[in-house]
């Protein structure tokens, strides 16, 4: 038992210095080329700033370009400048404008 514990320990360990690092590497890199176009609706000049701005975008995306509504989702929830949605106000860099 002591050693299942131990194991544990470590792998935790392992687990929290992976994340530190790819946070530190996340949060050196600047917004990216296709990044700044995917914080915009799609196909359109205007930030995302709200949720509704998120699904119209993947909406779009979906039925004018590749079909990946999902991950277009998740991607622009992520590049979301506000910042205010749970996780994203924790871990995200802050907004470029």
């Amino acid at each position: 038992m002591s050693q299942n514990k131990n194991y544990l320990w470590q792998s935790l360990l392992v687990l929290a210095v992976i994340f530190l690092l790819m946070f530190v590497l996340n949060q050196l890199m600047p917004i990216h080329r296709d990044d700044y176009d995917y914080s915009m609706i799609w196909m359109t000049s205007e930030h995302i700033a709200s949720l509704q701005d998120v699904v119209q975008s993947a909406y779009r995306h979906y039925f004018l370009h590749g079909g990946r509504m999902f991950t277009v989702f998740c991607l622009d929830l992520f590049l979301w400048h506000v910042c205010s949605v749970g996780v994203v106000a924790v871990f995200s860099r802050p907004p470029f404008r």
